[in-house]
């Protein structure tokens, strides 16, 4: 890709995203997710309980959801903090990830595929899912210098 041989590194691209340790995130929220380009499939470790961050939390824009009239925007506001086990989403004719495949009845031969390729990159990397999530403070720094007392230090950050 820096030497412009090819447009594409991977094949599947994988992220992790965690809510502990993280300001106003909820106790434990693991989220993993992967992309072939095509379909987006996320796996919520924890679709048990709410999602919180900062949004949730002190974002002005997220109660308005809430508040709103429109059914709409209350459930979209609803979806942020509730979500499913497991998501997927056709990204060529729905790129604003608004409508879930996963809850289909016919199953899917990308969600399949992706789970399958998310769960050899999770043993790949030592991820153990939830043990891996509760342990995420020990892999977080200590003191976290752009942060004071739950706000973001502007100067620290130059």
């Amino acid at each position: 890709m820096l030497r412009e041989e090819t447009e594409r590194h991977n094949e599947v691209v994988f992220s992790v995203n965690t809510t502990r340790g993280i300001y106003h995130g909820s106790e434990a929220y693991g989220i993993r997710s992967a992309t072939d380009g095509r379909w987006l499939y996320v796996r919520n470790l924890h679709a048990d309980i709410e999602f919180q961050n900062m949004v949730t939390d002190r974002d002005p824009v997220f109660p308005s959801w809430k508040a709103a009239e429109s059914d709409c925007a209350r459930s979209r506001g609803y979806s942020y903090i509730r979500r499913a086990p497991e998501e997927l989403y056709d990204l060529a004719s729905d790129p604003w990830c608004l409508t879930n495949l996963a809850t289909a009845a016919l199953p899917s031969t990308a969600s399949a595929k992706l789970s399958s390729q998310m769960d050899a990159r999770m043993k790949q990397q030592g991820d153990f899912g939830d043990a891996t999530k509760r342990a995420a403070e020990s892999r977080q720094p200590k003191r976290k210098p752009c942060v004071r007392n739950g706000e973001y230090d502007r100067q620290a950050m130059k």
